[in-house]
């Protein structure tokens, strides 16, 4: 990646958004899996507080490419040591446990009206 230019933070100052780093990871095969990861959102404004002068703006520019490089390691951490299986497994293990206390919740709210009826 890069160093983040100037313009970049002082877009980034004077507009007073907030970023979004996305990345993505391309593997050289012809049909192969494209990873694309958006990264959570930051700001720079504590930078951009009265004066934009040389050094706001590079210290703005620092945290971006920071939060950039913090993505692009998350992206490629995910994608080399295989994280979406790991993701993959919670995701279901958490859907298994959501199904189990939904039955529960149905039940219990089932034996409270007929609980409520006998009043």
């Amino acid at each position: 990646m890069n160093e983040v230019k100037a313009g970049t933070a002082m877009f980034a100052l004077k507009g007073g958004a907030e970023l979004v780093p996305v990345m993505i990871y391309t593997r050289q095969k012809v049909f192969g899996k494209n990873y694309v990861y958006v990264a959570p959102k930051f700001s720079v404004a504590e930078y951009g507080m009265g004066k934009i002068d040389g050094a706001a703006i590079a210290l703005a520019a620092e945290k971006i490419g920071r939060k950039m490089r913090q993505a692009q390691d998350y992206l490629n951490d995910y994608v080399e040591n295989k994280r979406w299986k790991e993701i993959k497994a919670e995701r279901k293990r958490i859907a298994k446990l959501h199904k189990k206390y939904s039955k529960g919740r149905k039940a219990g709210e089932k034996a409270l009206l007929s609980a409520l009826k006998n009043i």
